[in-house]
């Protein structure tokens, strides 16, 4: 979980940020609350410039990144885990398979 991601986010700050097999894919969701690109010089490069020059699209990003935060606030995620946990332990206290 990139941490970077969900304090800029907090900060309301846009977002843009390379895909990768786990972690800001599943924070932003591109075009809407940030910007994903590709993981490579002259994709992160073209992002940036882009992004850089539409400043209503970067104030969206801000507004949308301050909603989708809550979504990762300390009570929300740990009713996530006890119901996680919950879920993998029988009435009697054993854990399921």
């Amino acid at each position: 979980m990139p941490n970077v991601l969900l304090e800029a986010m907090a900060c309301g700050l846009p977002v843009l940020a390379t895909r990768c097999p786990t972690g800001p894919d599943e924070i932003i969701t591109s075009g809407v609350d940030g910007q994903l690109c590709e993981n490579d010089a002259t994709s992160i490069a073209n992002a940036i410039f882009k992004l850089y020059g539409e400043r209503d699209r970067m104030e969206q990003f801000s507004r949308a990144a301050s909603e989708r935060i809550k979504q990762f606030d300390l009570a929300n995620i740990m009713q996530q885990y006890q119901t996680f946990f919950k879920s993998k332990c029988e009435p009697n206290g054993d854990v399921q398979e």
